[in-house]
């Protein structure tokens, strides 16, 4: 009786597994070609910078495609407290084939006060960005004190 058992449930299981499996197929439907020129900001960019490291900031901007050479508005938010203190690009122009290129904000270093923080928001203009990528980068460039507080 066992044995009859364990052969019913085998097969019971075998015939619920095989009626449950229906296969039914939806329509693919592709998304939309992307008609920017599909700029974004690298990940792997640094986002708190030492000004006393470097004489200006690079920040890489990459495009998705490498055709003809394209040029990106650039939006930056800076606080009005010191933005006469960095001069930043409103677009980034990349060559013909070219995948990369870098946004360079200038900064008066004899202007930089040491122990403060200064937060710049840069953000791709809608009509460049790619549904793939950062858009925006919130940096923050950094003047730490040459000195250490006892």
């Amino acid at each position: 009786m066992k044995k009859f058992f364990k052969i019913f449930a085998v097969a019971a299981l075998a015939c619920a597994t095989f009626v449950a499996c229906e296969q039914e197929f939806t329509e693919y439907t592709p998304a939309a070609q992307e008609t920017t020129a599909q700029v974004y900001f690298s990940k792997d960019a640094a986002t708190t910078i030492n000004l006393l490291e470097v004489e200006a900031v690079e920040i890489p901007v990459m495009r998705a495609v490498n055709g003809a050479g394209v040029t990106a508005n650039i939006t930056a938010t800076v606080d009005a407290e010191y933005a006469d203190l960095f001069t930043i690009p409103t677009s980034v122009t990349f060559a013909d084939g070219a995948t990369s290129t870098n946004l360079v904000i200038t900064f008066d270093a004899d202007k930089i006060e040491y122990g403060k923080q200064y937060a710049v928001s840069l953000q791709i203009a809608a009509d460049a960005i790619t549904d793939y990528g950062k858009d925006v980068i919130n940096l923050v460039l950094d003047c730490p004190a040459p000195y250490v507080s006892l």
